[in-house]
């Protein structure tokens, strides 16, 4: 049982002061639980390959590409809250613009910046989530494709009611199986530097 507190954290990344417990049971009330969102688990298939220029950040970052903890964290109350703060403040504070106008390349994944596309965002929130205490293992980055056959990147968190999405193109966090993308691969929560196939859902 991991026991983590959130408070400092949160101060750190000026979210203000919450506590939670991301890797033992929730003690929540049975109504409190109720009002949580529920997804199903993500089942994951074979090895595949990384996107190159994510197997860049891995040499240049490495600590970006690294897991550890428990795989799913629990969500409860203060957690979603986590969630959703950390959603919000990253989808408000990044400027959105093309890696060939932020780079001069056309594929860059990067941490930290001030402007950055869909994977800068999704890795900002990992990183962030991670500084107040969420498992790395319990967070996972992922391909997808949107309904307009757009190539797109979101960030993936387990928990111990299913998957969600922190993404940057909305606001509200949304059950991956409540989305409109097509899967196709994410990061292993055993180790981050690989990738494999999204292969359909299975209950937590």
């Amino acid at each position: 049982m991991i026991r983590v507190f959130l408070a400092a954290g949160l101060l750190v990344l000026g979210l203000g002061a919450a506590e939670g417990d991301v890797g033992a049971p929730a003690r929540a009330t049975v109504d409190a639980a109720s009002r949580l969102p529920l997804s199903l688990a993500m089942a994951t298939g074979s090895v595949t390959s990384a996107p190159y220029a994510y197997k860049a950040l891995c040499r240049t970052t490495p600590s970006a590409c690294t897991g550890g903890g428990v795989d799913r964290m629990v969500l409860n109350d203060d957690n979603l809250a986590l969630l959703d703060t950390v959603n919000r403040k990253f989808n408000a504070s990044i400027q959105s613009l093309e890696d060939m106008a932020n780079h001069g390349l056309p594929d860059v994944w990067s941490v930290g910046g001030k402007y950055g596309d869909c994977e800068d965002f999704a890795l900002a929130k990992r990183q962030a989530l991670i500084d107040a205490g969420v498992p790395a293992s319990a967070l996972s980055m992922a391909v997808v494709r949107t309904a307009e056959g757009v190539g797109h990147a979101v960030l993936v968190v387990r928990t111990d009611r299913g998957d969600f999405v922190l993404d940057n193109r909305r606001a509200e966090i949304l059950g991956w199986d409540h989305t409109e993308y097509r899967w196709y691969k994410i990061t292993a929560p055993d180790d981050p530097r690989r990738w494999v196939t999204v292969s359909g859902s299975r209950f937590v």
